[in-house]
């Protein structure tokens, strides 16, 4: 079987940013490798999309106070103690 060319432009490729480099390598027959090189090619040092940091979003539910008591002691010592988590 034969492939047939593959034309990828940089604003395909922009267009595609908001997913992951590997979805969007499958949707276009190519491995993320081949992607990549064309990525450089055209300028794209690196691909921008980037997964939501699950740590990022735990300590973020911290900070805004998942405490429902109330408390403004209570709040004080969960922002205090991931504060200091983070150093």
């Amino acid at each position: 079987s034969s492939r047939q060319p593959v034309t990828i432009t940089k604003t395909h490729l922009e267009k595609s940013f908001h997913k992951p480099l590997s979805d969007v390598a499958d949707e276009l027959g190519l491995c993320p490798t081949v992607v990549k090189r064309v990525c450089r090619r055209l300028g794209i040092l690196k691909w921008p999309f980037k997964r939501p940091n699950v740590h990022e979003s735990r300590s973020r539910d911290i900070d805004i106070g998942t405490d429902h008591t109330g408390s403004s002691e209570q709040m004080s010592l969960v922002r205090t103690n991931s504060s200091e988590l983070r150093e």
